[in-house]
Formats: structure tokens, sequence, C-alpha cells
């Protein structure tokens, strides 16, 4: 089972920046969605908000002030996922994980069954490894990737909807690693 997470957040530096949304699917090996969280953050008193941030995943700062703080999206994190300990997933996923357990660091919640450190299964680093620039994609964006295999989304940079999509591409590319061990490709 996978734990695929992505994150939406205020810059690139985990100590400075916050998550203003997080999403994660409980995804079972054959690629079957058991469950979904979905949360906006407010960021923390003193967090980091780089110039481009907002525009980036489209969110104006007031649209936060009402979110649930740090500490509360960890507690229901946490309680959602239960004892469950599955393999880190997502597209990129060292850049999420690094903000995800910062943020539980901040905050003191206990993750060890919250959020697995052990196996993280990167997609990007499978889709580098299958297709081939510039062949078969122009780059290895996850919009890029998604679109070569028609399972692009509405909503990028949309924490949930860049999840789904995420899951959508590891199963063409599961695919496609079995069409290589067949010989099909």
């Amino acid at each position: 089972m996978y734990l695929f997470i992505d994150t939406e957040t205020t810059g690139l530096d985990e100590e400075k920046g916050a998550i203003i949304q997080i999403a994660a699917l409980q995804v079972s090996d054959a690629g079957d969605v058991q469950a979904e969280f979905s949360s906006r953050v407010r960021p923390f008193d003193g967090a980091l908000i780089e110039g481009r941030a907002f525009e980036t995943n489209r969110r104006r700062h007031s649209e936060l002030l009402d979110a649930p703080t740090e500490h509360e999206v960890c507690m229901k994190l946490r309680d959602w996922n239960g004892r469950n300990c599955f393999i880190f997933a997502g597209y990129n996923c060292a850049f999420d994980q690094k903000f995800v357990w910062k943020m539980f660091q901040r905050t003191g919640v206990y993750t060890r069954y919250a959020i697995p450190k052990e196996g993280p299964m990167d997609v990007l680093k499978e889709a580098r490894a299958l297709l081939k620039k510039p062949a078969e994609v122009a780059d290895h964006k996850l919009v890029t990737v998604a679109k070569h295999f028609g399972v692009l989304r509405d909503g990028a940079h949309d924490a949930l909807e860049d999840i789904r999509m995420t899951r959508d591409v590891w199963k063409c590319l599961k695919r496609v690693k079995q069409e290589i061990k067949e010989g099909k490709r």
C-alpha cells in the first residue's frame, strides 16, 4: 500500500516556508484509491511567503486565514491514516516529504504511523527512467507526462488534483514497465 502525498507551499525552503495545502491518497498496490484526504493549511506565524508562491498555486493569503492550523491538520492527517504504515509516494516526493516532516516536527505531533519514512516511491524518477526526452516527452514535468498518457486533469497546482494525476501517471508507468517486461515495447 502507498500513501501518495502532494503539497502546495509558500516557497522552496522547508525551514522557512509553509504548506498551504496538503492532499493524500491511500492507494493499493494495484493502484486503487482506498481513501482521500485534503486540507488547506494556515501558514505558521513568521512563515516566509516567496513572491511567486501564491501566483504559482493560485491562492490568496486571505483564503488561508480561516484554514486549519498546522497542528490541526497534522492531527487530522494522523487520525485519517490511522495506524497504517504505507510507502510514501509522490511526484518529486523528496520535496513534499521534507515539508511534511518539518510541519509535523514543528507541531510536535507524533508521526510514526502517519507518514512512513522508509522507501519513498518517486513517480518522477520512474518517468525519467521510462520516458525518453525529447523522443517521447519534452520534459518530465507532471503536466507534460500526464498529457503524454492522456490523464491530464484541470487544476494543476491544486494538491488534490495533482496527487490524483500523479496516481494516474503511476498506473500508466506500471503498464509501460509491464510492456517492456513482455517485450512489447
